[in-house]
């Protein structure tokens, strides 16, 4: 029910489960995140392992997909790696548990494993001792 009321009131939409070892994520956006700021810019992201580097799928403009097989993502501090990270994985599992997720559209094959290293200093739900999170209760 809690998947379902906050799907419906933040404009989740449905996922495509796939066999393929692909990711594509268009207008992704933080669940959390986007409810702390004033202004929230979606991201998408488009991975592939092994053979599927390059899909042979067109878009609408008829180029093919063009899949990445890694990101190297680096920037200055508080540029908001962190918080593209913790997107593109919470979309991942969300999808993974029969969620709708938080994007415009998404593709996510099965996953086994997500890794990465964030620092709890870094992260938007880490508890506050004076004032809520955002400024008021979510």
């Amino acid at each position: 029910m809690s998947l379902a009321e906050s799907a419906t009131k933040y404009r989740y939409n449905c996922p495509r489960m796939t066999e393929e070892n692909i990711l594509d994520i268009k207008m992704g956006r933080h669940p959390l995140q986007e409810l702390c700021v004033s202004t929230y810019v979606p991201n998408d992201c488009r991975l592939a392992g092994g053979i599927n580097a390059v899909e042979t799928g067109s878009e609408a403009s008829g180029q093919p997909v063009q899949f990445a097989s890694t990101i190297l993502l680096t920037g200055p501090n508080f540029s908001g790696k962190s918080v593209y990270l913790k997107q593109v994985a919470l979309i991942t599992y969300m999808a993974h548990i029969g969620s709708f997720v938080p994007a415009e559209s998404a593709v996510v094959g099965i996953t086994d494993k997500m890794f990465t290293r964030l620092q709890t200093r870094e992260s938007v739900s880490r508890v506050f001792t004076s004032d809520p999170p955002c400024g008021g209760s979510l």
